[in-house]
């Protein structure tokens, strides 16, 4: 019986991760904080794990569950992050200049990741006015 909490655990988790996680990555991104990856990846995981837990708090669960699920969250991903990170910086995919390429500031650069920003706001104050709409 605990198979299927598990399973629908891992489903609903999911529902709340693909927005959370793309947020923190296009945000990362954006504001050009890839070298702190695994901090990132901790936050996300463990914002996913708060949000999927007291979705399900009530009298059923224990209010103790939602900062147990935010810790195992953040420590799932920083820890998967760290071995994907570690596997491309083994391949050599780490940093341009181990590829040979060197990067330069730009303002094509720069309003491009503004624009990707402001999308991902946009994209944020929908989904929400549409949730608090009465």
């Amino acid at each position: 019986m605990a198979i299927w909490g598990f399973i629908g655990g891992i489903m609903i988790a999911g529902v709340y991760a693909i927005p959370v996680v793309a947020t923190f990555a296009i945000l990362t991104w954006t504001l050009w904080l890839s070298r702190f990856a695994v901090i990132t990846a901790a936050i996300s995981g463990a914002c996913t794990g708060i949000l999927s837990t007291s979705t399900l708090a009530g009298e059923a669960l224990d209010f103790q569950l939602i900062p147990i699920a935010g810790c195992i969250g953040g420590v799932v991903a920083a820890f998967m992050t760290g071995i994907y990170s570690g596997k491309l910086r083994q391949w050599g995919y780490g940093s341009e200049v181990a590829m040979g390429k060197t990067w330069q500031f730009s303002l094509r650069d720069l309003f491009v990741r503004f624009t990707i920003a402001t999308a991902l706001l946009a994209a944020w104050m929908f989904a929400l006015a549409g949730y608090f709409q009465t």
